[in-house]
C-alpha cells in the first residue's frame, strides 16, 4: 500500500511475479481491523485485485472475510467536544 493514499492510489505490485501468482491462487482473504481501515485502502485493494485477476468483478472474484471491532469506532460528532462524541456511544 502506498503511504499517501487517496481516490486515484494504486499499489505497486507487477504482474507475472511471485505475489501476483499466490493473490491469483488464493481463494479465501481474512482482512481483520476492518473498521479502522481508509475507505481509499478498499479502493485500491479492489482495483489490485482486479488487475491481477484480470477481472471486473469486486476484489477480482475473490472472496473477502472482513472482521473487526465496530464498537470500537466512535462515531463522528460535527463539531462535536470529545465529551460529546463518548456520550453517544
Amino acid at each position: 500500500m502506498p503511504i499517501v493514499l487517496n481516490a486515484t492510489s494504486t499499489c505497486n505490485m507487477k504482474p507475472n511475479t511471485q505475489e501476483d501468482k499466490l493473490i491469483c491462487d488464493t481463494k479465501l482473504i481474512i482482512w481483520d481491523e476492518v473498521p479502522m481501515t481508509y475507505v481509499h485502502v478498499f479502493i485500491a485493494v479492489d482495483r489490485l485485485l482486479q488487475d491481477l485477476a484480470n477481472c471486473s468483478l469486486p476484489f477480482g472474484g475473490k472472496v473477502i472475510l472482513l472482521g473487526g471491532d465496530f464498537r470500537q469506532v466512535l462515531p463522528v460528532v460535527l463539531k462535536g467536544s470529545r465529551s460529546l462524541t463518548v456520550d453517544i456511544v
